[in-house]
């Protein structure tokens, strides 16, 4: 019903009523800290929702005051301008001269007249998203760019090189989708040298700063005391590969010799928990194949005290309370890595060969680890381990290696290195006569306002769309 209310607004120039909306719906992050005295750089957190623990990080720290714009609203505003069901290649990266070029023009002139106003009235001096590939983030970003707001996107995600093939596919991505933004911070320099190396922005673009969230992780295994009187604990967290969207039935062995190898412990070592935390969004289908398997084997889960599945969990709660945890593909096996706690992983025989292999992460990493190469010597490392908890320092270097490349700096000092480099991005801003005025249309009207430079289209002339 509103739809047709806001066109009408927009058509006339009547921008007021929607500027009232927006302004109440936008709200300061539940952690943001009153005003100590001290000048604060005010964020506004596009799509909020999907940042994971960073953004509580920032909104707790006396340095930043962060506001969360609502999700809906902005994609009420986009849709004003765009049709629904677009591919978000068509949405973000349109083809010069088609009908979603057009409506990208549209909806950022919309956005150039909008925005400045609105940043004034909240005091908004930084817009921040989490990721590249968000259509409703992405010509919000670039409107206040080219209005002088910087637009940072906060790379959500760290383990994006970490294998061949996951390699291969984020240079594709890359491609198709362009970054549109002033800057953009990644976890580590692994996913700092993809992006460079495949055109996505150019090194001065592009900071490894580190993953906010770890710095509490990594205070807490500094403060952490082992409670020797509780009952040991083997944490496994799983996942079952995929080809194509479909479970591949040949990796079965695999995922029975995983999780069958993990419940005959259980039924040996009563007086031993296990525990297999499996991510919420794949536990449905991950049970219907964990309790397929197990009724192969005549084991009743039921009936095992010892043993727990459970998608809650929180990860890092159970990395610091197992003393043995066990995975493939997890950053989970990293951040147990530099806890000093034993890591197992299943590497079998059957992984080892194309085309999996390409599919499996940081495998420079596992000379640091007891790796298995079977069912068999899978349950044999855990028995040692359970025994023999003991860490050389040489595999602790080498965790901490690994950690600094594919998760966050070790030392835990991510926010220290946000709040710098967020500052330094805030202050290198226009004059503030030029804040808040419309940078002209050049190469828009003649090209549909990008160019193909690279792997990516970049926008033409003075203007960023």
């Amino acid at each position: 019903m509103l739809r047709p209310v806001f066109r009408l607004l927009i058509k006339v120039g009547r921008y007021e009523p929607i500027l009232q909306i927006l302004a109440r719906a936008i709200k300061v992050h539940p952690l943001s800290k009153s005003a100590t005295g001290a000048p604060r750089v005010t964020l506004l957190a596009l799509s909020p929702e999907g940042f994971r623990g960073d953004l509580d990080a920032l909104a707790g720290f006396e340095n930043f005051r962060v506001l969360i714009a609502p999700t809906h609203w902005q994609t009420r505003l986009m849709y004003l301008f765009y049709p629904e069901g677009l591919r978000i290649r068509d949405y973000m990266n349109p083809a010069p001269g088609s009908a979603a070029m057009a409506c990208k023009q549209r909806l950022q002139a919309f956005y150039r007249e909008l925005l400045p106003r609105l940043y004034k009235r909240l005091g908004i001096e930084c817009v921040i998203s989490y990721h590249i590939r968000l259509p409703a983030d992405v010509d919000w970003g670039m409107a206040s760019q080219s209005t002088g707001f910087p637009y940072v996107v906060l790379y959500r995600e760290g383990l994006f090189a970490s294998s061949p093939r996951l390699h291969q596919t984020m240079a594709t991505l890359f491609g198709r989708f362009g970054f549109w933004g002033t800057h953009l911070i990644v976890h580590n320099e692994s996913c700092r040298q993809l992006c460079i190396d495949t055109g996505l922005a150019p090194p001065e673009k592009v900071s490894a700063l580190g993953c906010l969230r770890m710095d509490r992780f990594i205070r807490r295994i500094q403060q952490h005391k082992p409670d020797h009187k509780r009952r040991k604990r083997v944490a496994l967290f799983p996942i079952s590969l995929k080809k194509n969207g479909e479970f591949d039935l040949l990796l079965m062995p695999f995922f029975e010799g995983v999780h069958v190898g993990l419940a005959k412990l259980a039924m040996k070592y009563p007086d031993v928990d296990f525990v297999m935390k499996p991510k919420p969004k794949v536990y449905k289908g991950w049970r219907i194949l964990v309790d397929q398997a197990f009724a192969r084997e005549g084991i009743e889960p039921a009936s095992l005290g010892n043993l727990t599945m459970d998608p809650r969990l929180d990860a890092q709660d159970l990395i610091l309370e197992s003393d043995v945890v066990c995975g493939i593909n997890s950053t989970t096996l990293l951040e147990a890595g530099i806890a000093a706690k034993p890591v197992v992983v299943p590497y079998f025989n059957e992984l080892r060969q194309l085309p999996y292999r390409n599919s499996i992460k940081f495998v420079e990493g596992f000379q640091y680890f007891d790796v298995a190469a079977d069912a068999d010597s899978f349950i044999a490392l855990i028995e040692k381990r359970l025994a023999d908890p003991e860490i050389s320092q040489v595999d602790m270097d080498g965790r901490r290696k690994m950690f600094a490349k594919y998760v966050s700096d070790p030392d835990g000092n991510a926010l220290e290195k946000y709040a710098a480099a967020l500052a330094g991005i805030v202050s290198a801003k226009p004059p503030e006569e030029l804040r808040g005025l419309p940078m002209g249309d050049a190469g828009l009207e003649n090209s549909g306002g990008f160019t193909r430079v690279g792997r990516a289209r970049e926008p033409v002339g003075t203007s960023v769309v």
